[in-house]
């Protein structure tokens, strides 16, 4: 699991940086960076346990959900 959690963000980071995007300022979700969620889980599950209701798998808190009230949820890496 840590393997995944690292491959993720290096993942987001690559991609971003290919996109002109600074994930830890700029909400961004996975489609944005031309990633696929489903094959980290789902990247709520990477956000802290209970922020999302899909938290539970990971809960690392490597992601933080900007926006709550909408869909598809926007991310920030967090450092």
């Amino acid at each position: 699991m840590i393997e995944n959690i690292k491959n993720l963000k290096e993942n987001i980071k690559s991609a971003a940086m290919k996109k002109g995007v600074d994930p830890y300022r700029e909400p961004f979700k996975p489609s944005d960076l031309g990633l696929i969620s489903s094959n980290y889980g789902s990247f709520s599950d990477h956000c802290e346990k209970g922020t999302t209701k899909s938290s539970k798998w990971c809960g690392c808190g490597l992601l933080e959900c900007i926006n709550l009230n909408k869909k598809p949820f926007k991310y920030i890496l967090k450092k």
